[in-house]
């Protein structure tokens, strides 16, 4: 996975982690998407898409949106 790749070069890129936690999400894997969610957001609590996937009533679901790479 690309973004796994680019924390290995930069470790607190929220992007990275915000993207990762989308795959987790479409995967239906909760926890590991929330957790990569949260850290995306300790890293830049600024987050919009991190903060929106989290708070998202979709079912339960993390919302799915086009990762936007800075």
């Amino acid at each position: 996975m690309q973004a796994q790749a680019a924390l290995t070069i930069e470790p607190n890129l929220a992007d990275a982690y915000w993207a990762i936690g989308i795959s987790y999400g479409r995967l239906g894997q909760w926890d590991e998407a929330i957790s990569n969610l949260q850290t995306a957001l300790k890293i830049n609590k600024n987050d919009g898409d991190a903060k929106s996937a989290l708070t998202a009533k979709d079912g339960g679901k993390v919302k799915e949106s086009a990762p936007v790479w800075k």
